[in-house]
């Protein structure tokens, strides 16, 4: 566990105290440009490689809007993160903070900590005097524990993303009245509604802009959508992303963002986040796994009925070097229906959204990969691994797991996207 401080980077010693390290010459942010760039980036591609590398982290108080408040670093003990490829939460984390005079007494007016309170993590790498900053997320605290020992006192806490704030888990439960999306209303403004209905300790709950894919702008709603009290904000906002097959879930710097779940060319021509060598993963103990029960080749979704007529959409899987294809396995069909949805177009979107993700997780190697602070969930790397006969194949990153307080190897599970139906 290290953080910087006035150019100076401190690491916690056995005694969890923070001591100098090393002087900090420049700090360097990978953004989306960087890192699609990676194998020209050839400094941070050395600070991953190197068993000189120091892991690194931040921890920042945010204000009410997410600007930043205090930069609360030192006090970080321990944690761990969790990415996962899901709609809703993807983010999660759990932390411990040292609490020597009570600074995080839970206190809705004096103290640092209450319900709704946001933090920022940052991780990133110290190597030859640059550090290389990727953020992780924006997290609000759940319940928090403190532990009072001998010599010190501690507070732990598990910590999710914003929309937490949204599906139940920490808030966003519609009041005593009845919520309503008129009919006609656009996808976007039905979810722009969701977000101004829902007010967090009353006042504004997000404040940095919807991302929102320009292929979907114009579809509406057929017919009014009302939720009983008591119904969670998040839970419609995941269903009008289902709508139109689209990942709903906020992304590493807080914006609530969809995208396409079913855009073949999209997933197909993704950058390479990493190509794996031979000893950047551990492969002993690596462990692939699969589940019958979760092969599933053919989906079908039934939408509205107008006219008589109801939507229909059925995509199956037939790509060839996917092992649970149609011709390969017998058949294993599910059904979907969804009444909010209004042509066969939308619902066969929604047919290969469910069956690219059910073909995400049917078949997954599991394995422990080198610290590469910029991966994420549904992003590429490659690999080869003669063992499983992959030769520079192409995987989608379904989950990552980070330690924060050793240099430990992240934990990570993907799929071959041979295997991922209605790819390529």
């Amino acid at each position: 566990m290290a953080f910087i401080r006035n150019k100076t980077l401190y690491v916690l010693d056995s005694s969890s105290n923070y001591i100098p390290f090393n002087t900090i010459d420049k700090e360097i942010f990978l953004t989306a440009d960087l890192i699609k760039g990676l194998f020209s980036f050839e400094d941070y591609c050395m600070a991953i490689r190197s068993k000189l590398s120091k892991r690194i982290c931040r921890l920042y108080l945010l204000n009410d809007d997410e600007t930043l408040k205090k930069d609360v670093s030192e006090y970080l003990i321990s944690g761990g993160v969790d990415i996962n490829y899901q709609q809703g939460i993807t983010r999660s984390c759990n932390i411990t903070l040292m609490n020597f005079n009570n600074e995080w007494l839970p206190n809705p007016t004096k103290g640092m900590l209450w319900k709704g309170v946001k933090f920022r993590l940052d991780i990133g790498l110290f190597y030859n005097g640059n550090v290389y900053w990727k953020q992780c997320g924006i997290f609000t605290a759940s319940d928090p524990t403190l532990t009072n020992g001998d010599s010190n006192r501690t507070i732990s806490m598990q910590m999710y993303d914003k929309f937490s704030l949204l599906d139940g888990t920490l808030g966003g439960k519609t009041d005593a009245e009845t919520f309503t999306i008129p009919v006609g209303t656009t996808i976007r403004q039905a979810i722009q509604m969701c977000l101004s209905a829902y007010k967090l300790n009353g006042k504004q709950y997000d404040y940095k802009p919807l991302i929102f894919p320009s292929r979907y702008e114009n579809i509406v709603t057929s017919y009014t959508i009302s939720k009983t009290p008591n119904s969670s904000i998040g839970e419609i906002i995941i269903e009008l992303a289902n709508m139109i097959g689209c990942d709903v879930y906020y992304n590493e710097i807080g914006n609530l963002t969809l995208t396409s779940g079913t855009d073949d060319t999209f997933m197909e021509n993704k950058p390479i986040l990493w190509n794996y060598s031979t000893d950047e993963l551990l492969y002993s103990n690596t462990s692939m796994t699969v589940d019958f029960s979760k092969i599933v080749n053919k989906v079908t979704v039934y939408g509205a009925i107008e006219n008589g007529y109801q939507y229909k959409g059925v995509a199956i899987n037939t790509k060839a070097s996917s092992q649970s294809n149609i011709y390969m396995t017998d058949p294993n069909p599910i059904l979907i229906e969804d009444s909010n949805i209004v042509s066969d177009e939308l619902c066969l979107e929604r047919a290969k959204y469910e069956l690219k993700k059910q073909s995400m997780i049917g078949l997954q190697v599991k394995n422990k990969s080198i610290f590469i602070p910029h991966l994420s969930q549904n992003e590429l790397n490659m690999w080869s691994n003669d063992d499983y006969n992959f030769k520079n194949d192409k995987f989608i990153i379904s989950t990552i797991h980070i330690e924060l307080s050793s240099e430990a190897m992240m934990d990570i599970s993907m799929s071959n996207i041979k295997e991922v139906a209605l790819i390529g």
